[in-house]
């Protein structure tokens, strides 16, 4: 028989570093950090438990502040704030991208 693995939980990470990327911000309950207009990041995800194959899904909640490609390169727009998030089977986590003017 075949049996399907899916993802029990997924976290945010940048290329960098193999923690939650930013600092936690215990009023908001997320990861956030900061980034420059013009500036882009590389973004990752780590998936629970190892070994599930899927394809994430990246999107942000203002495209005009922020573009993300599906291979997690994220582009800082304008300044504002930014909720980042990938969705993996129905699992999704979100970081909140601070974007200053240079």
């Amino acid at each position: 028989p075949t049996h399907t693995v899916r993802a029990q939980s997924v976290a945010i990470s940048n290329a960098k570093r193999t923690r939650r990327i930013g600092v936690y911000n215990s009023t908001l309950g997320m990861y956030e950090f900061t980034m420059y207009v013009g500036s882009k990041q590389a973004m990752s995800y780590m998936v629970t438990p190892a070994g599930v194959e899927s394809t994430a899904e990246w999107s942000v909640d203002n495209e005009e502040r922020a573009s993300i490609l599906q291979d997690g390169t994220l582009t800082a727009l304008k300044a504002g704030n930014v909720y980042v998030t990938v969705s993996i089977d129905g699992i999704s986590d979100t970081v909140l991208v601070r974007i200053k003017d240079k």
